[in-house]
This record gives structure tokens, sequence and C-alpha cells, in this order.
């Protein structure tokens, strides 16, 4: 028999506030690198997920100078995961094409569950 345990989190203002920026860095990772990956489609060039973190990494701490304080992983595992699946549920016909992700109540961000993570 499996047993699972569910943890309600109860964060106060200042955690409240830190998963706030967490999920807001993580959206517009992905949404940068989604129009990164649109623009070469539109030329024609196939940039994978790890080309596009390339990418995004080099311009990163010019164009969004707030993200240095916040963990590098959540950006990362947006990439790597979320955009990733994406595009690949994309190619598979499995779903449409993925779309720029907005501001919702229901935010969400993957951190590692190592040292220094939130």
């Amino acid at each position: 028999m499996l047993k699972t345990h569910k943890i309600a989190l109860d964060p106060n203002n200042v955690q409240a506030t830190q998963f706030a920026q967490h999920c807001g860095y993580a959206r517009v990772a992905y949404n940068h690198v989604l129009a990164d990956f649109k623009d070469g489609l539109d030329n024609d060039e196939w940039r994978s997920h790890i080309e596009l973190n390339k990418r995004f990494n080099a311009i990163k701490r010019d164009t969004y100078e707030w993200c240095s304080q916040l963990n590098q992983r959540a950006a990362h595992n947006a990439i790597y995961f979320n955009f990733q699946d994406a595009i690949k549920r994309w190619k598979s016909g499995q779903s449409l094409f993925p779309k720029f992700k907005k501001r919702s109540k229901g935010q969400r961000f993957q951190a590692d569950a190592g040292r220094g993570t939130t």
C-alpha cells in the first residue's frame, strides 16, 4: 500500500513575496525562450531548449537585472521541463503550439529539493 502526505504551505508575507517573485521569474524565462523559439521558426531554424537556455543566460543579467537575487533553478526548470515538454507535445500532435504564460492566481514554479532552495 502506498501512503502519501499532503502538505499545505502557509507562507508569511515575506515568503509569499519570494514565491511570487520566483513564479514571475519562471514565467519570464518561459516566455522569453518561447518568443526566441518562434523567431527561430520564422527564420526556418530549429532551436533546441539547450541552445535557448544558453541564449537566455547570455542576456538575462542585462535585460532582467532583478533576477540575480533569485534562485536561478526556477528559470532553468521552466525551460528544461515546462518548455521542453510543451514543444514535445506540440511536435507529437498531442497539443497545440505553446502559448505565452500570463500572470494568474495559480502561478507555479519548480524548485529543486536541494540546499538553499525555497
